[in-house]
Order: C-alpha cells, then sequence, then structure tokens
C-alpha cells in the first residue's frame, strides 16, 4: 500500500481537498492518506475524516527565525509584481516608510540578479531544516508528500525534510493571489499544481519551476458547482431562507473591517436604495458574511438593517488559520444562493469567480461608501490593481461601479437583461477555470496516482 502525506492547514483547503472528493479519490486507490493539520485533535475534524487507511497527524508549526527569518524575508521582496505596487501605497499611507524602503531597496538592487536568489534558495533549503517531521517519515515511509499550500512556512518546512529524505513532492498553489502576493516560493517541490495558464505562467516567471513540472487541474471548489441533484426548487430553498421567490435575488459577498473598512457604508447604501423604492424590480439581499467574522465578530452591525438579510458560512474551528470549518450542508447552502439568484455584488474577491461560475452578473465595489478623497493605499480601488485581479477588472465581465449612482443603475440594468456582458463573463470564467466541467478534483487525484505509478 503507497503512502501519502496531506497538509490541511485551513477550512478552505479543508474544502478544497477533502470535501471536494479528492482525498476519497486516492482513498478509493488504494493509498492510505496520512492528514497532516492543526486540526488533529479537533474531535468533529476527526470524526469526518480519519476513516478507513486515513489517519491524522499534527501538522507542526513552524515559523523562521535569526539568519533564516534574514533570508526569507529578503527572497519575498525579490518577487515585485503589480501586487507589490499595491503594497507599497499601503505601506506608504500607513507611514511605515520602512517597510516602503525595503521593498524598494532590494527590488531596484538586487531584482534581476536570478542568481543570488537561486544561491539563497539553496542555502534556505540546505542549512535550515529542522527534522521537524522525522518520527513521522519513519512511522509511515511516505511515498509522496502533498503539500497543498506551497507558499506557507509549515508546509514548507515539510517539504525540505521530504526533499532531503528523497521523497517525491507534489505542491499546489492554495489560491489565485499567492504566486504574485505572497512573497517568493522557498522550496520547490518536485511537483507543481495550479489552476489555470495564468497561475502557470507566474510559476515559471516569479517562482523558477520548470514548464514539464506543472500541472493544470482547473479549480476543485468549483466542482460542488457540477451536482444537480443538490439543487432544490426555488420556492423551496427561498421558503427555507426566508426569502420571497417572488423577488429577484441579489447576493452580496462581504469581506472584512480590515479588508473593507467601508463597505458597510455601501451595504447601508443597498438597504436605502430598497427602503426608498430605487431598485426597479422588487428584491432580496442577502449578505453572506466573511468566514472570519467567527474571529473578528465584527457584524454587529447588520442588525440595524431594514430590508437585507445575513448569514455566516459554515462553522468555526480555532486550529484553523482562516477559524473557518465549512460544512457539507453550508457548501450545498451556497450552491443553492448562487444558482438561485440574479446577481451578486462583492469588492474584488474569489466571490467574483464563483459568480461567474453560475453565469451570473457581477457588480464590484470600487468607492469607499460615503467617504471622499481616501487615499489610494486605503481605499478598496486598490484591490482591482492587483496582479491576480487585473484580467478580471480589465475583461469586461465584471462591471467595477464608482459611486453609489453607479451601483444602482449597474443594479438596475443587470436585473433588467441579465445578459448584459455574457460572452465577457463566460471568457473571464474559462481564463480563470482554465477547464470548467466538474472534474478538477479526479483530474488532481489522477495526477498524484501518475507520480508514484
Amino acid at each position: 500500500m503507497k503512502t501519502i502525506f496531506v497538509t490541511i492547514p485551513m477550512g478552505l483547503i479543508y474544502r478544497n481537498i477533502v470535501q471536494s472528493g479528492i482525498v476519497n479519490y486516492l482513498q478509493k486507490a488504494g493509498w492510505r492518506i496520512v492528514i497532516l493539520t492543526p486540526a488533529y485533535q479537533e474531535p468533529d475534524f476527526i470524526a469526518e475524516t480519519a476513516t478507513e487507511n486515513i489517519v491524522v497527524e499534527p501538522l507542526i508549526d513552524y515559523s523562521p527565525k535569526g539568519l533564516e527569518k534574514i533570508i526569507v524575508n529578503f527572497r519575498n521582496n525579490l518577487v515585485f509584481t503589480d501586487t507589490t505596487k499595491v503594497k507599497l501605497a499601503v505601506a506608504k499611507a500607513n507611514k511605515e516608510y520602512w517597510s516602503w524602503f525595503s521593498k524598494m531597496f532590494i527590488h531596484v538592487c538586487f531584482g534581476k540578479m536570478k542568481w543570488l536568489n537561486n544561491i539563497l534558495e539553496k542555502i534556505d533549503n540546505h542549512y535550515f531544516v529542522k527534522n521537524l517531521y522525522q518520527d513521522l517519515f519513519n512511522q509511515y515511509q511516505p511515498d509522496l508528500v502533498f503539500a497543498t499550500n506551497l507558499i506557507y512556512h509549515n508546509d514548507i518546512e515539510l517539504i525540505k525534510e521530504a526533499k532531503k529524505a528523497g521523497i517525491k513532492t507534489v505542491g499546489m498553489v492554495m489560491s489565485w493571489d499567492n504566486l504574485t502576493s505572497k512573497g517568493a516560493v522557498h522550496v520547490k517541490t518536485d511537483k507543481l499544481i495550479v489552476w489555470n495558464e495564468i497561475m502557470k505562467k507566474e510559476a515559471l516567471d516569479l517562482a523558477g519551476f520548470k514548464e514539464q513540472n506543472i500541472f493544470l487541474s482547473g479549480v476543485p471548489q468549483f466542482d460542488f458547482y457540477f451536482q444537480p441533484d443538490k439543487i432544490i426548487p426555488r420556492d423551496e430553498f427561498f421558503a427555507k431562507n426566508g426569502l420571497d421567490p417572488k423577488k429577484k435575488l441579489i447576493v452580496f459577498g462581504a469581506g472584512t473591517d480590515k479588508t473593507t473598512p467601508n463597505e458597510k457604508e455601501v451595504i447601508k447604501i443597498l438597504d436605502d436604495f430598497i427602503d426608498q423604492g430605487k431598485i426597479g424590480l422588487p428584491v432580496e439581499i442577502m449578505l453572506r458574511l466573511h468566514p472570519k467574522a467567527f474571529l473578528r465578530k465584527e457584524y454587529g452591525w447588520v442588525k440595524d438593517l431594514k430590508h437585507i438579510k445575513s448569514e455566516l458560512p459554515g462553522r468555526s474551528l480555532a486550529s484553523f488559520s482562516d477559524v473557518w470549518f465549512p460544512t457539507m450542508p453550508d457548501i450545498w447552502h451556497m450552491v443553492n444562493l448562487l444558482y438561485h439568484c440574479d446577481l451578486v455584488i462583492n469588492t474584488c474577491s474569489t466571490f467574483t469567480i464563483d459568480g461567474l461560475a453560475f453565469d451570473k452578473p457581477v457588480i464590484n465595489i470600487y468607492f469607499d461608501g460615503n467617504q471622499n478623497n481616501v487615499p489610494y493605499g486605503k481605499s478598496i480601488k486598490r484591490y482591482s490593481h492587483q496582479a491576480h485581479y487585473r484580467p478580471i477588472a480589465e475583461g469586461g465581465g465584471v462591471k467595477l461601479v464608482n459611486n453609489q449612482d453607479e451601483l444602482l443603475q449597474a443594479i438596475n440594468d443587470y436585473l433588467k437583461d441579465p445578459s448584459l456582458n455574457q460572452v465577457a463573463r463566460q471568457k473571464t470564467l474559462l481564463q480563470q477555470a482554465y477547464i470548467y466541467d466538474g472534474q478538477a478534483a479526479q483530474r488532481i487525484a489522477n495526477y498524484l496516482i501518475s507520480q508514484l505509478s
């Protein structure tokens, strides 16, 4: 029996790797799966994962220190993208002048020295290996290590030790923004899984992977959208959630106070639109709160909204870095919410491509509520300029609104004619999803199995 180590450090990855079916495919193929996770002592996690040929062990918390930390920070600052430019503006706006200076200095003086990055990578990978997993390697004798969160140090340390031990490694880029926003890839896995061609190019140009070692999979969480048996009738879904099936449904995907501090003003504007009868058709608005609402407890103000309902996604788990522990009922709820809605609104988040996956019109907020003259480094406008989001913002399939008048106009236009921008929407979806067919999890599992065939 072959054994694979799989890292599950957070709820988002639990959804994408376990609940999407990847682990189940490996299990059916006869593999023993050792899940490494900070949730290794959580009863609910163990109950949902530790079945036949699946065991749960700790993913050890690790942070670089001393010289290793200096090298890590230096290499992170060698990666310079459109997202870096946004971060520089944020540093200036927050008067973090040392952060701004250090990034600029390293980029200007050393940014073109790929040989220097290669040397530092070899030093990092050779001299800073802690042997935290030696006992687990001896106990389970893994044939493959699958690191699902390639740019975070818990996974990085595991990969270093696996490579030192001669164990084959496969990494996965957790999300679409990671390669352009999280700094360097500090240790290269033997193979790398990415969603699409854009991420493949980033892996080549920014992380130095070779083309033959990169596999394009599509987006595994989109597989949930190809389950027609999970769709319940509109009237039933609306009744279950206290919604009026005679009204159009708008879904608003919220950020956090940290990322979108003025978003509550935008939501209040929407509430006033309904109160004042400005929206041309009768509507319901469901505010889907950010998973980190569990941690931040920052949404007490929603109780003052007159016409907007709200919901929390899933459940919380403090062991996960994102504190989100999705349930399958909540996943199917979101599938139905998107399937039955008429319009999606958010501030340049992954909720955009969830909306596009259902061919729903999408509006992105491009103004700071009632605040004028917000410095660029603190304005939500900066999000559409990040490297991973530019293709969407510039693709024509999503409407960016600059003020509340444009927001109202866009809502009325889309509710009247949801086919607006439909061709561009579909083009953007395929650009981000690569292959949109509900088989991404199967492809990823097959690819992992092929590495030891």
